[in-house]
């Protein structure tokens, strides 16, 4: 698997469980049936700014759900994404529904991504839970992405299987795993494994449940990385077999990474247990594994530890937490022990760690607890609270020591037989709980919160505002907490280190308490101040949208990387004393007149729009990969430094000079500027380039941007253009400029084309071309026009143009049609069979000219709620004699509705072959000649010659200056005979 797939695996957990059994084989064949209705979408469309995002999940196959006493217990997601977007992705939407029904909707929505372009989204961070229906049913939940930034997306829908009911005890997957991590040329530890062994054994006897416990082993050489699984000569344990990479057990609640932890003679070095290991692409040791691993379903046991310390210098540890509901609460011990807080090295490139002669990790130093551990007191509602005696620590230092709890069952008598259940460990420190207090406007409904810590299991406690403190659990990854507000002055306690509070109508927020805070997110609130004084270790900083803060003092934010303060009120943004600073965003301030990031020599990007800047300072050494600074006061640009720019958006300033050469430049805006010429040269790689409105631009060389994909120079003055070079091209902005001709004969891949209100008289499309969809043309000077097998165009747009002629062949896919405002007659509509709007108002064409189109149309299969066909003006004689009745029978509506009295006797004589006739309107006469090769004479009836006009063919229109009676004479070329008639003007 490719290390971008490695970030695409996701799972679901749906444990939900009522009182009534269901029979095993039923169960197992209802599985069966839904898991083959699994489906998985490929990656769809995206908006431009998320191309380059990729999304998937992945579902196991082994949903076996546990017994909980919850009605509506969640169901747990995780996706992961690759983010090579050109934009961070901040938030995610998905809309899911079950079995099939659309019409029940739901949404839920994770706004605490920060995914950075470039990044790969960790492990668990893109974890969420669903609402899952109260029934003993199977069900078919489909999850879609529905947006992204606010943005719709389309990457396809996850439909999966997932059961909610009771699965019967002969049928259940083991939901107690034991894994042991050891090196079997290591005595000691290879005895500690074969006892733990034997107290799985003894576990499954004594409570009758032989499959509900299983043993996974994997062994490591001394020195490696890695672990692989390994089958032992045993019959104990069913032995599992996997790649380099340790199988996470998500379901399980009794593990233990070196066998038994409460036997001190075992203990003297527990980095004889604890080789190295990668997981999430962080190096971590056993030990610290199976501390931070985060717990998700129901089953687990649940632990929360604290460490207090007294006035006369000792400590206690305190626990509170709940057992899973498989577990037997009887006989249940605690060992409480303390090591030192430290961890193994990084691994080198090859994937290997060097660890000295005599260095140990994580080295025990004692046991707390009594050997045999504490008797654990455990509630009715299998919850407990647990607390040690005193202890001292000798040449305490905050976080040297690491306390660690584990639960442990007894099996048998003898205490080195037992096996843990469930550890969990806390740093020694004696900083006191970080505090966070916040005023909000909310006077009900619900609130809510999104934090982490800097470790797992960190607890907290919120006041929503009735001045009770509510007691919950953090990870390391962001945990959306909510509640219904209880009060106006809200207050969070805990060593948290990342806040999301977005949305909360906050007057106030008080971060002065929490030193530690590395993400505040506190967006759409209402603050008006915000004190960062004490933020030292602050590397996210979002307080965009509704605020209203006047004044951001930074200077005390040296670890800043992300400022976004946009829509405030701040006239001045000093960021000087933030040299880390690789991503800000000032936009919307009016007040700001300078950015100067003279001192921010790793900046990124710079979002600076809609502002009053005259003067900005970029490093000339900084990795600069974003410019946006639309709408300002800038007069000039000079870009030449920044090699590793990629996207630049500098419209709407009064530019003269604009100098940019990155040679990964893909994107260049510098619409409605001053520019008079632009240097495109070095930017080999641009793909985007849009210059709208520069009205001093009078030419563009294009000849070293052979990668251009969209093209716009719209309002300038360009009076010739080569596009020769750009095969690639694929949409044109052109209009409002004075070329004559355009040669699009090599632009095989053009989709899209305005070359509106210029003064084109020829264009040339590529031949056979199956990608142009619009065509708009309007406002030009062709006098002729021709489409040809253009297979995927679907607009033409030739309004107001002098045209006489137009071809239309092989346009299958032709749904809209605007011929308004020429000199045409006649139109060949019978190769559009797809036409769907048609408009030919003002060509001065005849009633029976009409009917001749109506005739034309293609049927449509119902009748729109719009006009869709534009005969003519309310008061066009032709329109309204025209029998418009044609039109409407084939469900076209008529903009104006003919009574079909224009045309009675020419309808009747248009084609016949033997028959001179004519049909006169508006100073034209349409006229049909019996013969092939004719010349046609109008005179008055004093016998004076108005027109005349040689024919090689039946038909033609002919306009004749002159109101009244007329004679009109046919003559046959070859045998000179002649018809005559009489019309009137």
């Amino acid at each position: 698997m490719g290390k971008k797939h490695l970030h695409v695996i996701g799972f679901l957990l749906a444990a939900l469980f009522l009182s009534m059994p269901t029979k095993a084989q039923t169960l197992e064949n209802t599985y069966k049936r839904l898991r083959l209705n699994q489906q998985k979408a490929p990656a769809g469309n995206l908006p431009p700014e998320l191309k380059g995002l990729e999304f998937d999940d992945f579902y196991g196959a082994n949903y076996f759900p546990q017994k909980v006493e919850e009605p509506y217990a969640p169901i747990f997601y995780v996706f992961y994404m690759d983010n090579q977007s050109n934009t961070t992705i901040n938030t995610v939407e998905f809309e899911y529904w079950f079995d099939n029904d659309r019409t029940n909707v739901k949404y839920k929505t994770r706004n605490d991504i920060q995914l950075a372009p470039g990044q790969s989204m960790e492990d668990g961070v893109g974890f969420i839970s669903f609402e899952a229906p109260n029934d003993t049913r199977p069900h078919i939940i489909t999850i879609k992405p529905y947006k992204v930034n606010g943005m719709e997306v389309d990457m396809g829908v996850r439909v999966k299987p997932f059961r909610q009911y009771f699965v019967e005890g002969t049928y259940r997957m083991p939901t107690h795993y034991v894994e042991v991590f050891a090196d079997p040329t290591d005595k000691k530890a290879y005895d500690l494994y074969r006892g733990l062994a034997t107290s799985i054994v003894t576990l499954q006897h004594k409570t009758k449940k032989k499959n509900c416990y299983e043993l996974v082993t994997f062994v490591s050489q001394a020195g490696e990385a890695t672990f692989k699984a390994s089958q032992q000569e045993n019959k104990l344990a069913k032995m599992y077999k996997i790649g380099e990479m340790p199988r996470m057990m998500v379901n399980r609640n009794l593990m233990t990474p070196y066998g038994t932890l409460n036997n001190h003679t075992q203990l003297e070095d527990l980095s004889t247990y604890s080789p190295a290991m990668k997981i999430s692409s962080k190096v971590t040791d056993v030990y610290e594994y199976l501390l931070q691993r985060g717990f998700y379903g129901p089953a687990f046991a649940q632990m929360t530890p604290s460490v207090t310390k007294n006035s006369d210098g000792k400590f206690v540890c305190s626990i509170t937490g709940q057992v899973s509901e498989q577990q037997e609460t009887k006989g249940l011990r605690m060992n409480v022990y303390l090591v030192e807080n430290n961890f193994i090295p990084e691994t080198d490139e090859d994937g290997y760690v060097e660890i000295p002669d005599g260095t140990v990790y994580n080295k025990f130093v004692k046991m707390i607890s009594p050997v045999e551990g504490y008797e654990l007191k455990v509630n009715n509602d299998r919850t407990y609270t647990f607390a040690t005696e005193p202890f001292a620590i000798e040449d305490f230092e905050a976080d040297k020591y690491r306390l660690v709890a584990s639960i442990i069952d007894p099996c048998t008598e003898q205490p080195y037989l037992a096996s843990v259940l469930q550890s969990c460990g806390i740093n020694v420190t004696n900083e006191q709980p970080a505090e966070v207090t916040m005023t909000t406007a909310q006077a009900s409904g619900e609130i809510s919160f999104t934090l982490a810590a800097k470790e797992a299991n960190t607890p907290i406690t919120i006041d929503w505002g009735d001045g009770i403190e509510v007691n919950y659990t953090l990870g390391t990854d962001f945990s959306e907490i909510k509640s219904d507000v209880k009060g106006t002055n809200l207050k969070i306690k805990g060593n948290i280190t990342k806040l999301n509070c977005m949305a909360n109508k906050l007057k106030v927020l008080d971060v002065s308490n929490c030193p530690k805070l590395e993400v505040l997110q506190a967006a759409y609130n209402y603050l008006s101040e915000l004190d960062l004084t004490h933020s030292t270790e602050l590397q996210n900083l979002e307080i965009f949208g509704s605020n209203s803060i006047s004044e951001l003092d930074l200077s005390h934010c040296k670890n800043l990387i992300r400022l976004v303060a946009s829509q405030n009120f701040l006239s001045d943004l000093d960021v000087s004393k933030c040299p880390n600073l690789t991503y800000v965003d000032c936009s919307r301030m009016k007040r700001i007149t300078e950015l100067d990031l003279s001192s921010c020599h790793k900046i990124k990007h710079i979002i600076a729009n809609e502002c009053a800047i005259d003067k900005l300072t970029i490093p000339q050494d900084a990795p600069l990969e974003e410019l946006s600074c639309t709408n300002n006061k800038l007069t000039s640009l000079d870009l030449t430094a920044f090699t590793q720019l990629k996207d630049v958006n500098c419209s709407g300033n009064p530019i003269t000079s604009l100098k940019v050469s990155s040679p990964e430049l893909l994107s260049l805006y510098s619409m409605e500027t001053k520019l008079t010429s632009i240097d495109l040269s070095k930017l080999a790689k641009l793909k985007f380039l849009m210059l709208k409105g520069n009205t001093g631009i009078t030419s563009l060389n294009l000849e070293n941007n052979k990668e251009l994909e969209e093209l716009g120079f719209s309002s300038c003055k360009v009076n010739q253009i080569d596009l020769k070079p750009l095969k690639g091209l694929k949409k044109l902005w052109c209009s409002k400029n004075l070329f004559t001709t355009l040669d699009l004969s090599q632009n095989k891949e053009i989709a899209l084309l305005d070359a509106t209100e210029c003064k084109l008289t020829t264009i040339a499309f590529p031949e056979n071309n199956s990608t142009l969809e619009k065509a708009l043309l309007s406002k030009n000077a062709f006098e002729a026009i021709a489409f040809e097998n253009l297979s995927a165009l679907k607009v033409i747009n030739l309004r107001t143009n002098k045209l006489t002629k137009v071809e239309l062949k092989g346009l299958s896919s032709l749904e809209e049609l605007e011929l308004s405002y020429n000199q045409l007659h006649s139109v060949n509509l019978k190769e559009c069979p797809s036409l769907k709007q048609l408009g030919v108002t003002a060509n001065g064409m005849s009633a029976c000219e009409l009917n001749t189109l109506y005739n034309q149309l293609p049927t449509l299969p119902t009748m729109p709620k719009k006009y869709n066909l534009y005969n003519g003006t309310k008061k066009d004689e032709a329109a309204l004699t025209s029998k418009t009745s044609i039109a409407t029978e084939k469900n076209w509506k008529v903009y104006v509705e003919g009574d079909g009295s224009g045309c009675a006797d020419g309808i009747d004589n248009a084609n016949a072959d033997n028959t001179l006739s004519i049909v006169a309107s508006e100073g034209l006469l349409r006229i049909h000649s019996p013969f092939a090769q004719s010349t046609i004479r109008v005179y008055t009836l004093d016998g004076k010659l108005l027109v005349q006009q040689h024919l090689n063919h039946q038909d033609t229109t002919i306009s004749v200056p002159f109101d009244g009676a007329c004679i009109v004479r046919c003559t046959d070329d070859i045998s000179q005979n002649i018809t005559t008639t009489k019309v009137v003007l």
